[in-house]
């Protein structure tokens, strides 16, 4: 919530989104922009609570499971094809592909 209140873009956002829902008859304008961002914090909060919350309880279950230890070697099965098929991991290219090599009669091997 304080990252929400030290950002410009979040402010930005509340002054371009809440005025199309103010109406200058139904009270004070300033009273209906903070009941408007007040029910916006109280749903963002519960929303990032319950995606906290469900998060936290599948993450335990994927670090104790099978499919954690199956998934940790698939990425080093993944990693070693990568090395072995020329990607060179010090750049974000591939290595260039590898000449083939002839023999003296001038034909690819």
């Amino acid at each position: 919530m304080l990252v929400d209140l030290l950002d410009s873009k979040t402010a930005l956002f509340f002054l371009a989104f809440l005025p199309g829902f103010v109406e200058r008859g139904h009270g004070p304008v300033a009273l209906q922009v903070v009941v408007l961002g007040g029910c916006f914090v109280a749903l963002a909060t519960l929303t990032d609570g319950a995606c906290a919350v469900a998060a936290a309880r599948i993450s335990r279950r994927v670090r104790t499971s099978r499919l954690a230890a199956a998934g940790a070697g698939t990425y080093g099965v993944l990693g070693v094809v990568a090395l072995a098929g020329g990607c060179d991991p010090r750049s974000d290219r591939a290595a260039p592909p590898r000449q083939p090599h002839r023999n003296r009669g001038g034909r690819s091997i």
